[in-house]
């Protein structure tokens, strides 16, 4: 009980739903005069009431101080980025969000009720719908208003290969989220005790689940995103290795009744192909079988376009800047790392067919390791032993949220972007049903 009451005490709790609401919906257009198509305000919102909040009173815990030191250790950065160009300032301030908007939802997760689940699941699945059968004539009229509020978004399917953005700019996007609902999904069915609905007795019935799984299967069908599949495949992958750790007679069982469902999915998956799982996915899939046999390391713009060789090149240039580019300067300095690393830059079409002056790395960590450098790698391995000392598999449940807990991390250190905000609530998720099931 002291663990509840202690989170009852949060200041301002009862705007949870609100702060989860324009936590997942980021995408929408604030501040038109910025070139950022996801503009989580929210988390600005977080860290200035919380700024204001403080006062000699305020317990610190290590989480909060960990924080506060990762950001303090990249303070010679920011003064070497300011001082090439003092707008800098703004990306020092737009890498606290993520943080803040973690350590605000770990601490309130447990007020995550099932309304606020049927609320997104309702809400994407009928944008989903309605994008997808709006005919092109009425598109014609609502895209140009629709892009004023979000960039980049559209009605109608992107194309005949990818899928509907719902409220994002693209469907890579919204494939976070709607693997952010799943997890929610999954979290209020197998562990309803860690959260406030199963105080008033309002846990998920059989029409909620319903509901939910009619609603998902809406969102991924149409979505098409290689991004879903891939977020869903690594889950699973690393919670059936969590999950061998520690064979028990009760996950033997577990094992044994799960079989039959991973046997149909692989079955369904194999035999329906591009019309059950993504169109995306088989041109990627088409894509290794046409370099596979002469393959060079230019060829990775097949396989997520420029995104992983931003990554690859943002960790290559903290190696070739020891000491960083300074904050904000990393979308400038990346070139000359991807030619250290050996890409030939006259071949990468995304830099060929578009006028690109600067390009951030597709990763979180990444863009820290270039801008600075040994700190950044150090903030790296400090992170990832972060990830790995919380996870346990004494039970199902807890290699779900381990299985939670290192996909996050695994998206902030390989898979997202400086200011998109699921893998910090993944994250965030996956650490607090950790910690509040240990203590029940």
């Amino acid at each position: 009980m002291m663990y509840i009451q202690h989170y009852e005490k949060i200041k301002n709790i009862k705007y949870f739903s609100v702060y989860l609401f324009f936590a997942i919906c980021c995408s929408f257009n604030f501040i038109p005069f910025i070139s950022a198509e996801v503009q989580p305000v929210v988390g600005v919102f977080i860290i200035i009431v919380g700024f204001f909040s403080l006062d000699r009173t305020t317990p610190l815990d290590r989480l909060i101080i960990f924080i506060f030191l990762m950001f303090l250790s990249l303070m010679p950065s920011l003064v070497w980025g300011i001082y090439q160009n003092p707008s800098n300032v703004l990306t020092y301030f737009f890498y606290m969000i993520g943080p803040a908007i973690f350590y605000y939802f770990y601490k309130s997760f447990y007020f995550l009720k099932v309304k606020n689940l049927n609320f997104f699941v309702g809400l994407f699945s009928i944008i989903t719908i309605i994008q997808v059968i709006s005919p092109e004539s009425i598109n014609s009229i609502i895209n140009p208003i629709f892009e004023l509020i979000v960039k980049r978004g559209k009605f109608g399917l992107d194309n005949e290969i990818r899928g509907v953005g719902i409220l994002y700019s693209e469907p890579a996007h919204a494939a976070r989220y709607i693997y952010l609902l799943m997890v929610f999904f999954i979290s209020l069915k197998i562990s309803p005790q860690i959260f406030v609905d199963n105080k008033n007795n309002t846990t998920l019935t059989r029409k909620n689940v319903f509901f939910v799984l009619i609603g998902l299967f809406i969102m991924i069908v149409f979505n098409k995103s290689g991004t879903l599949f891939s977020l869903v495949l690594f889950n699973v992958i690393v919670y059936f290795i969590l999950i061998s750790i520690n064979l028990t007679p009760k996950k033997i069982g577990f094992f044994i009744l799960l079989l039959p469902t991973f046997i149909v999915s692989v079955s369904l998956i194999y035999m329906l192909g591009d019309s059950l799982l993504t169109s995306r996915l088989s041109q990627l899939i088409d894509s290794y079988n046409n370099v596979k046999d002469n393959f060079s390391i230019d060829e990775l713009q097949y396989f997520g376009s420029i995104r992983f060789i931003s990554v690859l090149s943002g960790y290559a240039g903290g190696i070739l800047y020891p000491l960083g580019v300074g904050i904000g300067e990393g979308g400038n300095a990346i070139f000359e790392a991807m030619k250290w690393v050996g890409f030939d830059l006259n071949s990468i079409s995304f830099l060929t067919t578009q006028d690109v002056d600067s390009l951030k790395p597709n990763s979180y960590f990444s863009q820290i390791v270039i801008e600075s450098g040994i700190i950044g790698w150090i903030l790296v391995g400090t992170f990832s032993v972060f990830c790995f000392i919380n996870i346990s598999v004494k039970n199902n449940s807890l290699c779900f949220y381990s299985s939670v807990l290192l996909t996050a991390g695994f998206q902030l250190l390989f898979f997202s972007t400086t200011t998109i905000t699921s893998p910090w609530l993944s994250l965030a998720l996956g650490l607090y049903g950790l910690k509040s099931l240990r203590y029940k």
